[in-house]
């Protein structure tokens, strides 16, 4: 099984709107590298990460 990564693909899945929202629920700080990497889909929590 091919698991999903952060980039266009992954983004091009998901509404902007409804990204930014999980990345706030996840507690991320806006204008952050980090919550730009989760709107990428790269960050921790991210089920599609788990081994």
């Amino acid at each position: 099984m091919k698991l999903l990564k952060p980039g266009l693909t992954y983004v091009s899945n998901f509404p902007f709107e409804d990204r930014q929202a999980a990345c706030l629920v996840l507690e991320y700080e806006e204008d952050t590298p980090a919550f730009a990497g989760c709107l990428r889909g790269d960050f921790p929590e991210n089920p599609w990460f788990a081994v």
